[in-house]
């Protein structure tokens, strides 16, 4: 039945406002939907200026509550929080001004999040992390996306004594740095 429907300019803002109301969207994901479900490009094109010009499509926005919401649910660092919100379409300057604004406002401190997960794989610090134990815990930080530097300074006081060897950056997935 909707392909009835004429896929106007009136067409277009009811279907974006609908998936806005739905949850946020960043403006690539918007201008992709409305694109996939047959509304021109041209039509695509003015409706997200106007959505941006009255507060309704805010990359920054989003993406400030993406990081720290992201990093305080599932514990991620910088890297992976800029490769999510790329992912999402959202440009790699405003990534990075989310990132900057979250740490500013206390909404994101990686190096908190490191220590607490660190504190955790040592039980607080009873605990102290041998060889293998630092190389899965440095493995899963670095998918998390953390930095390798700011991951070696967070595990050196956990290592066991007799484990006095540099730790090597064992193989993983992706680019080291992305900023």
């Amino acid at each position: 039945m909707s392909a009835d429907f004429p896929k106007g300019p009136a067409d277009a803002e009811g279907r974006a406002l609908k998936w806005l109301a739905q949850r946020p969207l960043t403006e690539a994901e918007l201008s992709k939907k409305l694109r996939t479900s047959g509304i021109e490009a041209d039509v695509v094109e003015a409706l997200c200026a106007r959505l941006r010009r009255s507060g309704y499509l805010d990359d920054l926005r989003l993406a400030r509550h993406f990081v720290a919401t992201r990093a305080a649910r599932l514990g991620l660092g910088p890297r992976r929080l800029l490769e999510e919100l790329g992912r999402r379409g959202v440009a790699r300057e405003v990534a990075q001004e989310a990132l900057e604004a979250a740490a500013g406002d206390g909404e994101f401190a990686p190096e908190d999040e490191l220590a607490r997960r660190v504190a955790r794989a040592t039980r607080d610090g009873a605990q102290r992390l041998d060889r293998r134990a630092q190389a899965r815990l440095y493995q899963a930080l670095v998918r998390a996306g953390f930095d390798h530097e700011a991951i070696r300074r967070a595990i050196e006081p956990a290592r066991a004594d007799g484990e006095d060897d540099e730790m090597e950056p064992a193989a993983h997935e992706g680019p080291d740095e992305l900023a």
